[in-house]
Formats: C-alpha cells, structure tokens, sequence
C-alpha cells in the first residue's frame, strides 16, 4: 500500500522503505516457501491477498475517520 500511495501521489510516505526494502521481498520469499512447501494454492494466494487488502482498507477507513473526527475539534 505504501508503494502504491507513493506512486499515486508522487511523495515519500513514511513505510515506504521499508516496504521496498523489507516487506516486499519477504513477501515474495514467503510465497515462494509456501508454493514449494506444496501448501499454497492459487485459489488460497487469492484469498489472502483479498484478506489482506481488506484489512488495509478497514485500518485507512478508520484513520481517515479519525482525522475527521480530529479537525473538528475533538481530541
């Protein structure tokens, strides 16, 4: 997500190096690990990814709701 926001965007967002550097390439190392483990399917990969970014959304709904709630002068 941080990739993503920073290439929609054109900005630095703090996470984004660590994404490049770190959660990326363990990502693809997992996946990798998983598929020759011989337990990850296509159809479970999906499900996860659609897990996943689920998740991502709920937490960016929450914290957008936040700074609403935050600018109108509630702390």
């Amino acid at each position: 997500m941080h990739v993503v926001h920073a290439v929609v965007f054109r900005r630095y967002n703090p996470g984004l190096v660590t994404a490049l550097i770190v959660f990326i390439p363990l990502g693809i190392f997992t996946l990798r690990q998983v598929d020759l483990a011989g337990a990850g399917s296509l159809a479970a990969h999906a499900g996860d990814l659609v897990f996943a970014v689920a998740m991502h959304a709920i937490i960016l709904v929450r914290v957008q709701r936040k700074l609403v709630f935050m600018r109108r002068g509630h702390a």
